[in-house]
């Protein structure tokens, strides 16, 4: 999401387009599903610069791996997929740039 405020003949960029990105972070996480069933994970970049702070939600430069596909499976789009009973991380790394950041969100599955 791009976000440009037209100030005359002047564009004015988004605030998180003038900071450094800081880390991710999951929504939500943690997953707790049932075998079968599917949680969908919202990555948000943060951003900080000067005590300031800004998330902004990021759908490209993203990669996604599971620590036990046996247990839960999770796509490019970040869909997680109970697989088994069992507990298991879904590792998100984000890059822009030459910048690279990475979450790990829990995922906890239950017999259905």
């Amino acid at each position: 999401l791009l976000v440009v405020v037209s100030a005359g003949c002047k564009k004015v960029p988004a605030l998180w387009e003038s900071m450094a990105l800081s880390s991710i972070v999951s929504d939500p996480i943690r997953v707790n599903i049932p075998v079968n069933a599917t949680s969908n994970l919202t990555i948000s970049a943060m951003y900080r610069s000067n005590g300031t702070a800004s998330l902004k939600v990021v759908t490209t430069g993203l990669t996604y791996q599971s620590s036990n596909n046996t247990i839960a499976t999770v796509t490019t789009g970040g869909q997680v997929r109970g697989m088994a009973a069992g507990s298991a991380s879904i590792t998100v790394s984000y890059t822009e740039g030459s910048v690279t950041k990475t979450t790990t969100v829990a995922v906890t599955v239950t017999a259905g």
